[in-house]
C-alpha cells in the first residue's frame, strides 16, 4: 500500500493498491469494527482514515465510475500519490506502455450468510448453519485437489 524508497519530502505515500483500499474501508463496519483504523495505523501512521480521504480527494487521484461503496476508482494513468510535507502532492503517473495493474478483488475478503430465524430454532439447526459457514469458508475440493497434485 506504501511505494518503498520514498523521497524524503513526502509524509505518506500510497500505492496503486493503496488509493484503492482507501475506499474500499468507507462502509460503515469496516470503521464500527476497527478495520479501517488498522489499516491506516499499519500504513499511514498519524494519518486517520477521514484525514486521508480529504487530503486523497483534492489530488484529482480518483474518478467516479461506482466501483466500490463511494463509486469512487483511481484514475488510469496514476500509479502512486506523495503527499509532500509542504502540504502539496505528486502524483506518479505510469510510463508509456507499462502495463496498469487490474483493480484488486476483494470478493473472497467477506463472507455474507442469509440467516432466517429457524435456522437458530434448534441445536440441529444451528448445527447446519455452523456447517454452511464453514463450506464457504473452507477452500473448494477441486481446489484441494488440485493443490495435491501438484
Amino acid at each position: 500500500y506504501v511505494p518503498s524508497d520514498l523521497p524524503a519530502d513526502v509524509t505518506w505515500g500510497f500505492t496503486r493498491e493503496g488509493l484503492y483500499a482507501l475506499p474500499h474501508h468507507a462502509h460503515p463496519i469496516a470503521h464500527a469494527r476497527g478495520f479501517a483504523q488498522k489499516m491506516m495505523a499499519t500504513y499511514w501512521p498519524g494519518l486517520t482514515w477521514q484525514q486521508a480521504m480529504g487530503l486523497v480527494s483534492k489530488t484529482g487521484v480518483w474518478i467516479k465510475r461506482g466501483n466500490s461503496f463511494l463509486g469512487l476508482d483511481v484514475a488510469d494513468h496514476v500509479k502512486e500519490l506523495h503527499l509532500l510535507a509542504d502540504g502539496g502532492h505528486r502524483v506518479i503517473a505510469f510510463a508509456e506502455g507499462e502495463d496498469v495493474p487490474a483493480r484488486p478483488n476483494w470478493a473472497g475478503a467477506s463472507l455474507l450468510v442469509s440467516v432466517a430465524p429457524s435456522d437458530v430454532s434448534t441445536e440441529g439447526r444451528r448445527r447446519n448453519l455452523a456447517r454452511r459457514i464453514l463450506d464457504r469458508l473452507s477452500p473448494k475440493r477441486d481446489e484441494l485437489r488440485k493443490e495435491s497434485d501438484s
